[in-house]
């Protein structure tokens, strides 16, 4: 190959064999010596020999409109959840409000037949106890009268305070002492009664039977 008459539009065709090595002996010397006189195609050259960087990052369009998506619907869901709390918590706070003006105190059933079946009567160690075998007769013994042999008393309680399924925050013992020895030692009748004193129910009276217990 006659170098004098190379062109360069020609070692520019030739170059992308030139740096792959692809080019015969004969062919690369003409090509390197072109390369020595020919500032312009020694700049060409070197720009196809200049390896591509391959840490260069192109945006992933679609990843980035899924990812977007995604916190979209993760705030979505987030303000979902506080607005069932709150509306959770403001339902609870009207319901314990009402709960807590409607209230009103324990009196089982009002009822002689449903009282005599809740509430007996026993004997503990030679004391007078009251046995409570319902959960409408839960509370305190509220003593009316206690002279002359005669015991009148009621169940109090709290009643409702707050939304729950119990009836009380006052959870009472099934036994619950009804006097005190000292202060009475005769029984003759015990009578559960209305808060205003109406006997609704004689549990006992003297000569009745009573169960004793240890």
């Amino acid at each position: 190959m006659n170098t004098e008459k190379v062109s360069c539009e020609i070692i520019k065709d030739l170059l992308p064999l030139y740096v792959d090595d692809l080019l015969s002996a004969e062919s690369k010397k003409v090509v390197e010596k072109h390369l020595h006189t020919c500032p312009q195609c020694h700049q060409v050259a070197e720009g196809l020999s200049t390896p591509m960087p391959t840490n260069q990052t192109f945006p992933d369009t679609e990843n980035v409109f899924f990812r977007n998506l995604k916190k979209k619907f993760q705030r979505l869901s987030l303000i979902r959840i506080i607005l069932i709390l709150l509306v959770v918590f403001t339902l609870w706070i009207v319901a314990n409000t009402y709960l807590a003006i409607h209230y009103s105190p324990i009196n089982p059933k009002a009822l002689p037949e449903y009282i005599d079946e809740c509430l007996n009567v026993v004997l503990i160690d030679d004391e007078y106890y009251l046995h409570q075998t319902d959960s409408f007769a839960q509370g305190e013994i509220v003593l009316l009268i206690c002279e002359n042999g005669e015991i009148n008393f009621y169940i109090g309680e709290n009643g409702i305070r707050s939304l729950g399924l119990v009836r009380s925050w006052v959870i009472t013992p099934k036994y619950q002492r009804l006097i005190d020895p000292e202060i009475m030692q005769e029984v003759k009748t015990i009578n559960y009664c209305k808060p205003d004193g109406t006997i609704l129910v004689t549990l006992w009276k003297e000569g009745d039977e009573i169960l004793q217990l240890k």
